[in-house]
Order: C-alpha cells, then sequence, then structure tokens
C-alpha cells in the first residue's frame, strides 16, 4: 500500500509566541537582549555567559537565573519496545501555526519539512545511500522521532546518514523511539580505518534549538558531530554503543566498535549540554574551537572522557570558557583532558572541571597532553586558567593521577583543589610543569 502524508490543522497560537524568545538566550554577562520568556518557560541557567529559555514553570523576566543540579546516573536507564505516536495534531512550546504530519516513508520527508509545523518520523527505513536531510525546516518547526530509525547499509566514507539545521527548532524522541545506526554490520575493529564505514553518524548545525529525549543506537562511528551551534540545548540524550565493546569475527579479538565519539562538538558558542549519558569506546564529549560551552550532570562508561581538543595540526585554534561539572566517568583511559597537536597554534583557556568521579581509569585521571598522538612536545598552544576542583574517585594501579606534558612555558595557571583519587600505584609524570602537591 502507497503511505500517504498525514495533515491535521494546528489550532492558532496567540502572538506572543513569535514574539517572545523561544528556545533562545534571555540572560548571561554582556547580554543585552530579551529577557522575558514565553509561557511555559523559565529562563535557567547555562553559565555566566547563558541562560536560555527551556520549558517548564510561568514566564519569567528575570535575568539572574539559578539551576539546581544533581549528581550523574551511574545506570543505564531501561529501554522500552519501540512505540509510534498518536496522530492527534498538538502544539508544542517550539511550534507556530501550520499543520502537523504524521510521516511513515522516507520519500514524504521534504515535502513535509516545506508544509508542517510539527513533523512524527514514523519508523522510517532510508534506503542504501538515502540521508535523512532534516535541512529545510520552517523556523520554530518541531520533530519527533518515533518507532525505529534505520537507514541501509551504506559502506562509504563520506556518507552522513542525518542532518539536522535549523533556528528555534525542537528535535525530540518519543518514548522508546530508537535512532539506529547499524553499526554491527560496519565495525571491524578498525574504526575511521579499516572497511568503508558512515562518518559522522548525525551532523547538527542549529540556532536557539532544543534536542532532547532522544535514544541514539550503535553509530558506525561518530556519534553526533555538533558544529556550528549556537544557543543550542541538548538535554536527555542517550549514546548506546556497548554492543560495540565485544570481538566479532572481523576485529581481531578487539573490540568491534572503534572511533566511536559521543559528541563531537566545534565551533559552537552558548551551548549546553546536560544529562548526556554516553557507552562508547572513544572520546565522550571532546570540544575544540568553542566559546561558552557547558557539559553537566551526565555520564560516560567506557570512553576517553570529558575531552578539550585544543589545537589542531594547521590553523590557529581558540577554545574558552568551557565548563564541565557534576559528572560521572567510569571504565575509561583519560577522564579529564586537554590535548593539543604537535606543532598546533591556539589557545585553551578558562577551562573548568568540577565535582567530577572518576574509576577504573587505565591511564591518568588528570591528564594534557601537548604531545598528542606520540608526537614531540611543543607550546604553540597556550594552556592557561584550568580549574580542576573537586576530582574524587580511584584509578587502576597501573594509572596515574596526574600526566601533565606541557610545552616550554605553555601551561599557565593551572589549579587545584580538592583532587582525591586513590589506587595510583606508580608516579605522576609533570613535564614543564610542577605536579600538584
Amino acid at each position: 500500500m502507497r503511505s500517504s502524508l498525514i495533515l491535521f490543522a494546528l489550532s492558532s497560537v496567540g502572538g506572543t509566541l513569535a514574539q517572545q524568545t523561544i528556545y533562545g538566550q534571555c540572560g548571561g554577562i554582556g547580554w543585552t537582549g530579551p529577557t522575558t520568556c514565553v509561557s511555559g518557560t523559565t529562563c535557567q541557567y547555562g553559565n555566566d555567559y547563558y541562560s536560555q529559555c527551556l520549558p517548564g514553570g510561568a514566564a519569567t523576566t528575570t535575568t539572574k537565573s539559578t539551576t539546581t543540579t544533581t549528581k550523574a546516573a551511574t545506570t543505564a536507564p531501561t529501554t522500552t519496545k519501540a512505540t509510534t505516536t498518536t496522530t492527534k495534531a498538538t502544539t508544542t512550546a517550539a511550534g507556530g501555526t501550520g499543520p502537523a504530519c504524521l510521516i511513515t516513508a522516507y520519500s514524504q520527508i521534504s515535502s513535509a519539512q516545506a508544509n508542517c509545523m510539527t513533523i512524527t518520523l514514523s519508523n522510517i527505513a532510508a534506503p542504501v545511500s538515502s540521508s535523512i536531510n532534516l535541512t529545510a525546516l520552517k523556523p520554530s518547526a518541531t520533530v519527533i522521532f518515533a518507532g525505529r530509525t534505520t537507514w541501509g547499509i551504506t559502506p562509504n566514507s563520506g556518507f552522513r546518514p542525518l542532518s539536522i539545521t535549523g533556528t528555534g527548532i525542537t528535535v525530540k524522541g518519543a518514548p522508546g523511539a530508537i535512532i539506529d545506526g547499524g553499526g554491527p554490520s560496519y565495525w571491524d575493529g578498525l574504526g575511521n580505518g579499516g572497511n568503508p564505514k558512515p562518518g559522522n553518524m548525525v551532523k547538527i548545525a542549529t540556532t536557539n534549538a532544543l534536542f532532547s529525549d532522544l535514544y541514539f543506537l550503535n553509530p558506525p562511528t561518530h556519534a553526533l558531530d555538533v558544529d556550528g551551534c549556537t544557543g543550542t540545548t541538548f538535554q536527555n540524550i542517550y549514546i548506546d554503543v556497548k554492543a560495540g565493546n565485544a570481538a566479532n569475527s572481523i576485529s581481531a579479538g578487539k573490540a568491534a566498535a572503534h572511533n566511536t565519539d559521543g559528541f563531537d562538538v566545534a565551533n559552537c558558542v552558548n551551548t549546553i549540554f546536560n544529562n548526556v549519558t554516553v557507552y562508547n569506546q572513544d572520546d565522550c564529549v571532546v570540544i575544540s574551537d568553542s566559546n561558552n560551552v557547558t557539559v553537566s550532570n551526565s555520564y560516560c562508561n567506557g570512553s576517553h572522557g570529558l575531552s578539550i581538543d585544543g589545537g589542531g595540526s594547521s590553523g590557529t585554534h581558540i577554545t574558552e570558557n568551557i565548563t564541565f561539572k557534576d559528572c560521572t566517568v567510569v571504565g575509561n583511559t583519560t577522564p579529564i583532558r586537554i590535548k593539543t597537536d604537535s606543532g598546533g597554534e591556539g589557545t585553551v583557556e578558562n577551562i573548568t572541571y568540577e565535582n567530577i568521579v572518576v574509576s577504573g581509569v587505565t591511564l591518568a585521571a588528570i591528564d594534557i597532553e601537548q604531545n598528542y598522538g606520540g608526537s614531540a612536545i611543543t607550546n604553540g598552544v597556550l594552556v592557561k586558567n584550568i580549574t580542576y576542583k573537586n576530582i574524587t574517585g580511584s584509578v587502576n594501579s597501573s594509572a596515574k593521577v596526574y600526566n601533565l606534558v606541557c610545552g616550554s612555558g605553555s601551561c599557565q595557571s593551572l589549579t587545584f583543589s580538592g583532587i582525591k583519587i586513590t589506587g595510583s600505584s606508580v608516579a605522576n609524570t609533570c613535564t614543564n610543569y610542577a605536579c600538584p602537591s
């Protein structure tokens, strides 16, 4: 039976919705724009430079924001059987006037973006070599993933399964929804090398957007490429690559999945990650070339940790005003990490790691590598004003607490307080910077 596009009329929305800040900035140091949030949202603190209107509570006009943090979960949430959404039209906080559309076939996606304000993608099975491109969404549109989203097996390193761009948009998952990258069909233990595999499973470049309640399963390699976002919030995001820990028939005894970064964050401003969970085999969250980014209340397992990538092999890279707080990192190599390439240029400044709990660390709990990749130590990237506060937990006996490999004069004003890490039976490494006492 040929699938059809089902349209429903949306009830009208008051004019004030379009006139107020929706998932946009409402406060912060230097902010001179609107400080009033639309009814049903409140101005919520992200960091000192950025607060954002998010769903919950009555409208507020205050510029002073507070936040309540909770300890990151240490167990994975239970998944449920995938279900489809109902076809009844609804109005969301981010939605404007226009129809709500239930999409059940890949061929309908392009038309839906042109005509719909609320789009439910239900059990979409994209054909081989066919990306789901949500790059023509109307401003303030809402996209809901329902059921299981899949792609035909496409062994092509240039293939990007899902791309999302837009302004003021909301992207969320229905209960039990799964976005399935099909990783087991590609994994060979070699990650970006070996057999061709799709690159980043999801590419995201948005302004004043909200991503929430999304479950990503088994990316072939990197999961989310968050590149070029402004004023965007990611909350309640789950990336599950646990299946990749086991070897398969072609991984030569190694973990089948490799290079499965959770969030690759680059060229972003005023962006928030809250309550994200990542089970993977590479960086949990890695941030580069960005300003005013906060990662909070999050859980990482099996990864390379919470990383700053502060200077590539070419050009000048500036990464500043980044905060990691209230996070748990388990079964990892380097939970707290700043890495810069040999010969790189740029600045890593005003970085805070606060209230981080680590365990099962295999290399070093607190790591600075200005010789990333095993290359020569260089000082082209200034690492300055780095705060480590209340870092607790344990490392394996063969792992270090500190591995601070700095270029000559390029690590400045590193502050350590409340560091309580046990288990190490080996000496720390501190090059061109004194080890904390």
